[in-house]
């Protein structure tokens, strides 16, 4: 093999991973907890941070905002007009946000200082500055509009919920979603915030294709809008003409923590884990399997009344896609239900699965989730971006590709450079994850933080000058030798192995 760079410690770090360590010290139980404990890194915010339609946003712990995916009217928001991007693109002009929405043709965001911005189309108004049929690539605020404290983007229609609890909607009123001119199906659109009445003490809102839902501060859920598949939860046979309604409370549902709106269906996560569903289940988005006639409502597939996924616990976080939905369980794992046609349950198939719920293969510490109209992007602890399902010619999955995929495929970072992270900048490659976890957790043994990692020949390595210590990956085995194992090189482990421990993927 011939003699190594960096001499006769690193023949022996490889002498070491491939024929095997001598002379295991005291010190090794220390070094081997060291990489089996917690993962450091905390998660998201409990603001959203993952929104998509057929685009999709993510929102860093920095406050700046990627986005990728379909940029028809300028739904990217970069500083210039994108018709697409498959892979993420900064958000141009806005800063300090907490929040971000996409909708159908349109994006929103919320700053800390209670300021909405808007981008994309305004053919409708929704983008809230008092003029239709103006779209901007660039993100503008929505005048009149302070101390907003949630946002959510529908189809072609934005709603606001201020701290005084009260809701703001603009932009299409089909089918009365911003709740006035509620006669027919089409009301008059605005192009200006206008106050919500009926409806108070709300602290969110889930806006969708022609209905919205809103949470309140008491665990109630209230909805309003298009009925035709029983979306509002009311109770009401929804072959009833019109079939919409203003804001009413949606029946049975008290302790209520999260919502999430579909094209024609709703969900709801209350504060014991469960998730309760209803509206359409023409392709099984109700978790329950195929769709059957519920009783007291003469058709297929619908269900006006909220209803307990009697196989789903445990859960914190919940989306509901077009004709899909996603749940995340406290345990960090996510369960898909509804169509399968592009891969988007993330089950490694395109084929409907027997079973209506199941686990997504290969996913653990997740904290974020969005279904988009056929795919699903999903936050880790660690910040790192996960996506699949259906990926189109504009590249929804945000890995430069436009192939679909049945199994979860990683965000890259910022135009295709290394990987998303929503923790800010991009995510560490395995090694520099794993090193990097090691000088933060034990600075004793790995001092001063190195600046890099560097490589030579076969080696990965980091080199600490104050404690002359080296920590190594050669194939796939983490070397150390130092000091403290008397300069006798020590076999920690299985690298694969020790990834997930130490939280890096």
């Amino acid at each position: 093999m011939g003699r190594h760079l960096l001499g006769p410690w690193f023949q022996r770090l490889w002498d070491c991973a491939t024929r095997g360590c001598a002379g295991k010290r005291r010190l090794l139980f220390l070094l081997v907890a060291l990489f089996s404990g917690p993962n450091v890194f905390s998660a998201p915010s409990t603001a959203t941070t993952l929104s998509n339609f057929d685009h999709s946003l993510a929102l860093k712990s920095d406050g700046t905002v990627v986005a990728w995916g379909n940029g028809g009217s300028g739904v990217l928001g970069a500083a210039s007009y994108l018709s697409s991007s498959i892979a993420p693109v900064a958000v141009s002009v806005v800063s300090n946000v907490v929040s971000v929405a996409a909708g159908r043709d349109h994006s929103l965001v919320l700053k800390d200082d209670g300021t909405v911005w808007a981008w994309g189309s305004s053919q409708y108004g929704q983008l809230g500055t008092g003029r239709f049929n103006i779209s901007s690539y660039v993100p503008v605020q929505v005048p009149g509009l302070t101390d907003v404290v949630a946002i959510s983007a529908g189809d072609m229609f934005s709603a606001a919920v201020t701290a005084d609890g009260s809701v703001w909607t603009w932009g299409r009123n089909k089918w009365g979603s911003l709740t006035y001119g509620m006669l027919g199906n089409t009301g008059p659109d605005s192009a200006t915030p206008s106050k919500v009445s009926g409806v108070s003490g709300v602290k969110a809102v889930a806006a969708s294709q022609a209905f919205m839902l809103a949470l309140k501060t008491d665990g109630t859920v209230w909805a309003w809008g298009r009925n035709n598949r029983g979306q509002l939860g009311n109770g009401v046979d929804p072959t009833t003409t019109p079939p919409i309604g203003a804001p009413a409370p949606v029946l049975n549902l008290t302790g209520v923590t999260a919502i999430s709106a579909s094209f024609e269906f709703s969900m709801a996560l209350k504060s014991d884990g469960t998730v309760w569903v209803w509206g359409d289940d023409y392709y099984g988005q109700l978790g329950n399997g195929l769709p059957v006639i519920v009783s007291g409502v003469n058709y297929i597939g619908i269900n006006s009344v909220p209803k307990p996924i009697t196989s789903l616990s445990g859960v914190k976080a919940i989306s509901a896609g077009l004709f899909n939905a996603a749940a995340i369980k406290s345990d960090g794992t996510v369960w898909t239900w509804g169509v399968n046609s592009s891969g988007q349950l993330g089950l490694g198939t395109t084929a409907q699965p027997p079973i209506p719920i199941n686990q997504v293969p290969g996913l653990s510490n997740m904290v974020s989730i969005a279904f988009g109209r056929s795919f699903v992007v999903a936050g880790k602890s660690d910040g790192s971006v996960w996506s699949w399902g259906k990926n189109s010619s504009f590249g929804a999955l945000g890995n430069s590709s436009t192939t679909d995929s049945a199994v979860p495929v990683q965000v890259l970072g910022t135009n295709a450079v290394g990987f998303l992270s929503l923790l800010g900048g991009t995510t560490p490659s395995q090694p520099d994850c794993l090193f990097g976890w090691a000088e933060l957790n034990f600075p004793g043994f790995f001092f001063p933080p190195a600046a890099a990692s560097q490589s030579t020949g076969p080696y990965y390595y980091r080199y600490y000058a104050q404690t002359a210590a080296y920590l190594a990956l050669v194939g796939d085995r983490v070397l150390y030798l130092g000091p403290a194992s008397g300069n006798t090189v020590l076999d920690l482990g299985v690298a694969s192995a020790l990834y997930a421990s130490a939280g890096c993927r």
